[in-house]
């Protein structure tokens, strides 16, 4: 599977950290640190951590609004 795509679990269309990496241009260690305060949300299914597309949106906006932008 390609880093890039969204993986539907549930009908709910979720990224692991290693592709919301890849489709925001941060770093693993970024996402895992927004994760860490709660700054982004994810799930925990067995052994993944799964971000919700919906998440990774509504954080990129986020991030953008506090720039100033």
């Amino acid at each position: 599977m390609s880093t890039k795509s969204v993986t539907e679990i549930a009908g709910v269309l979720t990224n692991t950290v290693k592709q919301a990496a890849a489709r925001t241009g941060l770093s693993e260690r970024s996402i895992w640190s927004a994760i860490a305060q709660k700054r982004l949300k994810s799930v925990r299914i067995g052994g993944r951590v799964l971000i919700p597309e919906r998440a990774l949106r509504l954080f990129l906006d986020l991030g953008e609004a506090s720039d100033g932008k």
